[in-house]
């Protein structure tokens, strides 16, 4: 992670001077009708009680334009904008601001309302990003310039490996350097901050019951949360008991002058979306200096507040309380004493409650702004103390680790031990794992990704980052539209796995991505692994785990779930889920009632056991539903079988992704590797036999004799079918990511007895287009039409509530996660159970007897192995023989396919940028080099003894894709230049905006075309190989010429043709001495000018696949032409490119 290019490796300071973004274009137009546009916006804005949106980066440019010579009287006007409304980070829009104002600085640029001090200290503000080189660069300008900038960055975190510029102008003799290195080893950027005071009085706004997620941030809405407030206006936007509307109680209770604090007796339990957090602050918090539309600080307060709310909070610079919340009222007025641990009725001596903070530590998150600006601010003090031969600071408060005795460890101690290093992690400590996978969903993706530019994150550090388009591809709204078409792209640029519109939900595809006994994490609190462990986060920490690969956490108890006995006739494994919280009801641990709840699970990691031989598919149906019992993460206990065979799938699908051409497949070959280095030696962990519990539940499944739901509308609140027997079923849905393949079949199995259209509405919705392809061909969608079912898009459909909503008021069977309030829909009541009840009570319109019910089921039992068969996509031709097509240890994206009289075949793309047509004999692969004519046929000469005879292909285009013209390789842009002063930017016009690009942007731009699709992809690579050979011919002439002349003319120099780099392209030009003028060498010429281009096409799409992966926080070189050629060794015609090159 970095704000400006890395060098590879810590202490280098040499970092580049060239980021490269392209930016929208602007035309004078744009610029006079500025004020008048966006005085109608704020218009617009004000009219719903909230201010405007950030300045974009065409709205920044045409500030800048008008700052240079601003019309009288927009003076104050246009300052304000570029100093207050533009986001921070690496956001275009930041660019913008801090080229302008850089700019400024060295006088490249005048502005008579902008002093180059004034643009300074702008510069200051900015938090890090684009501002930081800029900074860096004035400790060399003049005394009040540099004592400006050390003040700016003295407050700047985000300096990553600008850190090492610094402090080699340090050690250089840069007075102003030192004394920035010295602030920061001071700690002056946390000194300077204001911390928790000893006593703060505040207005109590109670929400009584529980606040889930929902409440606060509705999933209707989910589409304006990048927009914090614009979705504040949601919040708690559903009346019930105290709450009509939330907004106006806010303002009246402001009235009384004092600060609000959010008070429930359960608080954040449900999803993970930071967009919760958001809309407290908004109406609770502080505002962030020249930041716009985001706060920080403000007070939680609850009997219970759930585990990933309370780390958001954490993660945003409030301060959440656990306290006993039953005697403060709506309006109250109480004073905090932080020092003494009570709450008391202002200017009063009556306690209305008594606390203590989870950890000290929290005096210092809410100093330092967060959680997040904590980590990383201790860590530029400690590089500057370091830097300065200083012992550890003593400014923060340590973070006491637990003094306890261990016996043994439980099964997620050690994953968490095994991510840290060491055996094993006590309850209480704190750690940072490492993180081998991060999920992100497009719900919280786009927060995600505002995040990420505030992180001034511009490469992933995780191992595995994974974006899904599962929640709003079945019904998406044009915002969803364009974060389908910008997201990817910015996810794929960064190393990260895109997937696509229509692909399924987050957790099928992640969960094919684990690997055994690691930890993760994901911006839903859903990412729940059947393989290893992960705790799940809000977008700002998940933004952070995939920048940095790491993820601070307090290391939570343990609950040990232990199943024993069988499981009896007609119960599912749902069945199993919901049993969790029907036995810890009967034995106290767990409570429906709100008011004083308890829940054993809250903030606890939950271990399962007793089930090692459940599949994989299954055993995330139990830690999926740990996020329902409020559990910080969940571990399961499997036997090595089905892990094995869980991977052996995975691979080939893993692969057939590489194949088809997701991004990033260097990210997928290296986790693909990493899965056959484990199949090759599998080991799983498990806990120590005297590993300690904060409790214990034992259920034993003989007791288990008929199915279990959970009632509306609380996941907690378990009870048998026959206690709710005969309840009249309106809805019915099957779906979500608690379901896999086989509960289709059964439901399909089931739903084939009924001879009529159902009674109800039934949603069908599948998790993954695999499934729905394979429930496709088994006939099964026929079933489903032939009883009336509606069948979804593979994704969350019904689930979040955001996209499909069932009828308002209705009653409704659902396989989905939860059932709060409102979720499926206005004043739904939703009953959670397993598929084979929902299909059932569907055919019913009604919720079946336990006898009924088990004359269905009875009719499963006759062919129950191949009913719950799994997808094992090694198992499966239509995957496994295009996996194939990928070699071992190397990615590639299919390009053609084609099929051979002998066999099946492909043209791939691989990432070092070989193309190589792989055909697939008898399970033999045999891989050879291959072209294509103008009539779609062409032949392969194979590079193994398998077969040695040419074969004839005919290539094609794949089902269901476009034939479309080939494509010329792409021009480069043409870059405006500075010529008096090369400064740290350069920028590329284009017509609209995209997301700020890496180092090595052309070749992320030439892999994006490359991406359109699988003819264009074909049209490219063919014109790649053409330039190879052309480059191979070309090379061998021009070394018969060149030893020519040297007989010819002993004393005149050889002639040398070499590439003349332009802006605007390539071409060939001569240098010393000259070749005689024959007619041969004057084709050869020809056809040199000729081989410039094609040469520069092969060598940009060759670099476009070795873009740098960062690791680690460090990253990989820019290629150079001489290191590109190092690679290119290896490859057809590489020798001779590589040849030519030292020419050029």
């Amino acid at each position: 992670m970095q704000d400006i290019e890395d060098t590879g490796y810590p202490g280098a300071a040499s970092a580049s001077k060239s980021i490269t973004v392209k930016l929208p274009k602007i035309v004078p137009k744009d610029v006079e009708g500025f004020k008048t546009t966006y005085e109608a916006h704020v218009k617009d804005r004000e009219a719903q009680g909230i201010p405007p949106l950030p300045l974009d980066a065409k709205q920044v440019q045409c500030v800048v334009e008008l700052l240079k010579a601003p019309p009288a009287g927009q003076e104050t006007f246009l300052l304000e904008l570029l100093r207050s409304r533009v986001p921070p980070g690496v956001d275009d829009a930041s660019y913008v601001k801090a080229n302008f104002l850089r700019r400024i600085v060295v006088g490249a640029e005048r502005s008579p309302v902008i002093t180059k001090a004034q643009a300074v200290e702008m510069l200051g503000w900015m938090q890090g990003g684009y501002n930081v080189q800029p900074l860096v660069e004035a400790l060399d300008l003049d005394q009040e310039l540099a004592e400006l900038a050390v003040t700016g960055l003295s407050r700047t975190l985000l300096m990553f490996d600008a850190f090492y510029d610094v402090e080699d102008k340090m050690k250089a003799g840069n007075v102003f350097a030192k004394k920035l290195m010295e602030s920061w080893a001071k700690a002056e950027w946390f000194s300077s901050r204001k911390g928790i005071p000893d006593k703060v009085t505040l207005t109590v706004f109670k929400v009584t019951g529980e606040t889930n997620t929902d409440d606060l941030s509705p999933a209707p809405d989910a589409w304006s949360r990048p927009d914090i407030p614009l979705h504040a206006l949601a919040m708690l936007k559903f009346p019930r008991e105290g709450i009509t509307d939330a907004s106006k109680q806010i303002a009246e209770l402001k009235k009384k002058g004092f600060p609000l604090v959010y008070v429930g007796d359960v608080v954040g339990t449900g999803s993970s979306r930071k967009s919760a957090t958001n809309s407290i602050l908004w109406y609770m918090g502080d505002d962030i200096p020249f930041t716009p539309n985001k706060r920080t600080g403000g007070f939680v307060f609850g009997t219970v507040i759930a585990p990933i709310f309370f780390n958001t909070m954490e993660d945003s610079g409030a301060l959440p309380v656990e306290m006993d919340v039953k005697d403060m009222n709506m309006g109250d007025v109480v004073d905090v004493c932080f020092r003494e641990g009570v709450v008391k009725k202002h200017g009063t001596d009556t306690i209305v409650s008594k606390f203590s903070l989870k950890s000290e530590v929290l005096h210092d998150e809410v100093q330092a702004g967060g959680r997040i600006p904590l980590i990383i601010g201790r860590g530029l003090t400690g590089k500057a103390r370091e830097a300065l031969q200083l012992e550890p600071s003593q400014a923060f408060r340590s973070m006491k680790q637990p003094d306890v005795k261990v016996k043994g460890y439980t099964l997620a101690q050690k994953l968490v031990g095994k991510a840290c290093g060491v055996a094993g992690v006590v309850p209480g400590a704190y750690c940072e794992p490492s993180m081998g996978a991060v999920g992100s969903q497009d719900t919280t993706g786009p927060m995600t990704r505002d995040e990420l530019k505030d992180l001034a994150c511009l490469g992933f550090s995780a191992d595995l980052t994974m974006q899904s388009f599962c929640h709003t591809a079945a019904y998406p709204k044009p915002v969803d539209v364009t974060t389908h078409q910008t997201l990817p792209k910015f996810i794929a640029d960064r190393g990260g796995v895109a997937l696509r519109p229509g692909d399924g939900i987050i957790h099928s595809w992640l969960n094919r991505m684990l690997l055994p006994d690691q930890v993760g994490t994901g911006g839903d609190s859903h990412t729940r692994f059947p393989l290893g462990i992960s705790f799940p986060a809000g977008s700002g920490l998940v933004a952070f785990a995939a920048a940095t690969g790491v993820m601070p956490l307090d290391m939570p108890e343990s609950v040990l779930v232990r199943f024993s006995g069988k499981m009896q006739p007609g119960v599912t494994l749902r069945d199993l889920v919901h049993a969790i919280p029907y036995f810890a009801i009967q034995k106290g641990l767990l409570t429906v009632e709100k008011k004083g709840k308890v829940n054993v699970f809250n903030g606890r990691v939950l271990e399962i056991e007793g089930l090692p031989d459940l599949k994989c598919e299954q055993a995330f149906e139990l830690s999926d539903a740990s996020a329902e019992r409020s559990a910080a993460g969940c571990t399961i206990k499997l036997n090595k079988e089905p892990v094995i065979e869980y991977l052996k799938s995975n691979i080939v699908l893993l692969k057939w992704m590489v194949a088809k051409g997701y991004s990033d497949p260097r990210t997928l070959a290296r986790r693909v590797a990493k899965m056959e280095a484990w199949l090759a030696n599998p080991r799983l962990m498990e806990a120590d036999k005297d590993a300690e519990y904060a409790a214990v539940l034992e259920i034993n499944m003989d007791e288990i004799r008929e199915p279990i739901l959970c009632c509306p509308n609380d996941p907690d609140d378990a009870k048998t079918l026959s206690a709710v027997q005969g309840a009249k079923i309106d809805e019915v849905f099957i779906g979500s990511c608690m379901t896999n393949i086989g509960h289709y079949r059964a439901a399909g199995k089931m739903l084939a007895q009924c001879e009529r259209q159902l009674p109800t509405r039934l949603w069908i919705a599948p998790p993954t287009k695999m499934d729905q392809e394979q429930l496709t061909k088994e006939g099964f969608y026929a079933i489903y039409g032939k009883v009336g079912a509606r069948t979804e898009m593979p994704g969350c459909s019904l689930c979040m509530g955001n996209q499909a909503r069932v009828a308002d008021g209705c009653t409704v069977v659902s396989t989905s996660t939860r059932n709060f309030p409102n979720r499926l829909g206005k004043g739904a009541n939703v009953y959670l159970a397993s598929a084979e009840l929902a299909a059932v009570s569907a055919m019913l319109g009604r919720l079946p007897t336990t006898e009924e019910y088990l004359k269905y089921h009875t009719e499963l039992g006759k062919n129950e192995a191949q009913i719950y068969k799994y997808l094992n996509f090694d198992q499966v031709e239509d995957y496994s023989d295009v996996a194939a097509m990928v070699q071992d240890g190397e990615a590639g994206s299919c390009v053609a396919p084609c099929k051979a009289s002998t066999g099946r075949a492909a043209l791939v793309k691989t990432p070092t940028g070989r193309m190589r047509t792989t055909i697939v004999l008898d399970k033999q692969q045999v891989v050879g080099s291959g072209r294509k004519d103008s009539r779609g046929r062409g032949s392969i000469t194979p590079h193994s003894a398998a077969s040695s005879r040419r074969m004839t292909l005919r290539f094609g285009v794949e089902k269901g894709a476009q034939k479309q013209e080939p494509r010329t390789p792409r021009k480069a842009a043409e870059k405006q230049e500075d010529s008096a002063d090369p400064g740290l930017v350069k920028s590329e016009p284009e017509a609209t905006p995209e997301e700020p690009r890496r180092p090595d942007v052309e070749m992320v731009e030439l892999q994006r075309q490359l991406d359109v699709s699988c003819q264009q992809k074909a049209a490219m690579e063919n014109q790649l190989e053409v330039a190879w050979e052309l480059v191979a011919e070309l090379r061998g002439r021009l070394v018969d010429t060149l030893e020519q002349g040297k007989q010819s003319a002993e004393s005149e120099p050889a002639t040398v043709v070499r590439a003349g780099k332009k802006e605007n392209g390539s071409q060939m030009q001569t240098a010393q001495g000259q070749l005689q003028p024959t007619e041969s060498n004057s084709r050869l010429v020809a056809q040199a000018d000729a081989l410039a281009v094609a040469s520069r096409a092969a060598m940009d799409a060759a670099k476009a696949v070795q873009r740098a992966k960062y690791q680690s926080g460090i990253a990989a070189l820019p290629w150079s032409s001489s290191r590109l050629a190092a690679r290119m060794t290896h490859r057809p015609g590489g020798p001779a490119l590589c040849s030519l090159l030292s020419f050029l």
